[in-house]
């Protein structure tokens, strides 16, 4: 499936209750109607908790599976006085100037564990800053090799094609991790000087509401 991460900062006039309020009992009802034009498979809202290491300037991210044979579809949508709507509804709460949103090519690196159980969310995010994919998989693989049984899930996401110059990361590692202690701290080895570990409260939407054929 194909996969996109798409970056959401608030309006600065905005609380985060009010943002995230706003966005799951109002922007994602309505994204939901469209739901045979967009096709989402998998359709995951995660809202930032607490920041280590870089500072990051957005307040969650989405991210969105498809199967990427509805290019046409959506860009219809896109274009259409329907899509309006949503985009009307994203400047209510949205700072929409500072969005950002890319495909990125996604490998599973620890299979889909229990979305139930109790294990925190983190995502490590940087910028290639010269560092080829090869060496981001290996960086990824050891530190799923030090998490152990600690670890729940695991994807290494990359940006698909030549990252731009004001893109905010090129690589995200996803983490679900059992206890309260952080995947990585100071002293340890991170990928980049200016990388951000951020911890999630994911709100994944539920699949008899998703695409279906």
């Amino acid at each position: 499936m194909r996969k996109r991460i798409s970056l959401k900062t608030r309006h600065s006039d905005l609380t985060i209750a009010e943002f995230r309020d706003h966005y799951e009992n109002r922007h994602v009802p309505l994204g939901l109607s469209y739901i045979e034009r967009f096709q989402w498979r998998r359709y995951v809202r995660n809202y930032v908790v607490e920041c280590f290491g870089s500072p990051v300037a957005f307040d969650g991210y989405t991210e969105f599976w498809d199967d990427g044979d509805n290019d046409d579809v959506l860009a219809a949508f896109l274009s259409s006085p329907e899509f309006e709507v949503l985009d009307r509804d994203d400047r209510c709460f949205l700072s929409v100037d500072r969005r950002f949103s890319a495909v990125v090519e996604e490998e599973v690196l620890v299979g889909v564990g229990d979305r139930d159980c109790d294990a925190r969310k983190y995502a490590l995010l940087w910028r290639g800053a010269g560092m080829p994919a090869r060496d981001a998989a290996e960086f990824a693989g050891r530190l799923v090799t030090r998490l152990g049984d600690r670890l729940v899930e695991a994807t290494l996401d990359r940006v698909a094609g030549p990252p731009s110059l004001g893109a905010p990361f090129e690589y995200m590692l996803s983490l679900r991790v059992a206890g309260e202690k952080p995947p990585l701290g100071e002293g340890e080895a991170w990928p980049s000087a200016r990388a951000s570990l951020i911890r999630l409260d994911p709100v994944e939407t539920p699949s008899d509401l998703l695409y279906r054929d």
